[in-house]
């Protein structure tokens, strides 16, 4: 290659090297190492050309704006609710996406999550659908010497699901052997006694992270199509005042319990419990569910929440 004084590259040269160079850091993914030993140069030297071709315009970093917007909204979800962190998925560019809206928060989320995922780590989870997809959609080599244990009952509803992912990740569940809700206050007290459901429940209290849905009081909703909840239970519940339930507990609009709303059949953590648990993400989304999802965040129930574009600038409107 022609030198002039100094050693320097000549113009034309030196920006066919600066294209070389970005080239292969940007597109073929070689680390900086890599591109001084194949350009029999220094790192250093590879350090300052990119920055060169960045400050000279050979290399232009754009950011998809769905993505800017997203983050913004990310941001903005934390300073008024004082959330830790927020994540929200970009509103689907047509209807004829075939991911629906649970499965696409549910993929977001695995991948959240994956940054809490060590051997050794414990990570707890509470019940329903979006929770169970999230667990369905981590990658399995991001399961390695990592635990999952249950918050609340709802085994019935993993052992019908478990089996049909390729993930592996049934080999990682610790789940409390009772369903979500009983059938009588009597058997809810002695199962809370059981070592079964207690020692599930004391290694959940060990997790670095914990995951959970949040229901509504919509009738189409996943507890009533799983039989947990009756229409017109839902409907007495929202009578009572109850707008949201996690693990089976139920609060209002300002995120209060509504102990008449919650039955004394349930099993598992309750809310006051969760709320000092480190690093509970929620995950849900949905117009229809964002009076609930409000009020779960205006309980200090989550730390992360993770939703949707439109619910989200619901909750910023």
């Amino acid at each position: 290659m022609k030198r002039g004084r100094h050693d320097e590259v000549m113009p034309e040269e030196r920006t066919t090297a600066l294209a070389s160079i970005a080239w292969f850091y940007y597109i073929d993914g070689l680390t900086q190492a890599d591109i001084a030993e194949r350009m029999k140069t220094s790192r250093a030297t590879v350090g300052r050309l990119l920055q060169e071709a960045r400050e000279t315009g050979v290399v232009r970093i754009s950011i998809d704006p769905t993505i800017l917007a997203t983050m913004g909204l990310s941001r903005r979800l934390c300073d008024r609710y004082g959330l830790e962190d927020a994540l929200v998925v970009p509103r689907r560019a047509t209807d004829s996406v075939a991911l629906t809206v649970n499965r696409r928060i549910a993929i977001a989320a695995a991948g959240y999550l994956e940054r809490y995922l060590r051997p050794g780590a414990v990570i707890g989870f509470g019940w329903g659908d979006t929770v169970m997809n999230v667990l369905f959609s981590i990658r399995s080599e991001s399961l390695e010497g990592v635990t999952f244990a249950s918050v609340a009952g709802g085994i019935d509803r993993y052992t019908r699901e478990v089996f049909a992912t390729g993930n592996g990740i049934q080999a990682h569940l610790q789940l409390i052997p009772a369903p979500l809700v009983v059938n009588s206050p009597a058997t809810a007290e002695a199962l809370r006694q059981d070592t079964s459901v207690t020692r599930v429940l004391e290694l959940s209290r060990t997790a670095v992270a914990t995951i959970t849905g949040v229901g509504g009081t919509q009738v189409t909703g996943s507890s009533v199509r799983s039989g947990l909840y009756s229409p017109s239970a839902i409907s007495t519940i929202a009578e009572l005042g109850g707008a949201g339930d996690m693990l089976g507990e139920w609060f209002d609009a300002d995120g209060r319990v509504v102990p008449q709303a919650t039955s004394d059949r349930r099993i598992g953590m309750d809310l006051a419990e969760l709320a000092t648990m480190p690093h509970v993400i929620g995950v849900a989304a949905g117009v229809e569910k964002a009076t609930a999802i409000r009020a779960a965040v205006l309980g200090g129930y989550l730390d992360v929440l993770i939703t949707d574009e439109p619910t989200a600038e619901l909750l910023l409107a």
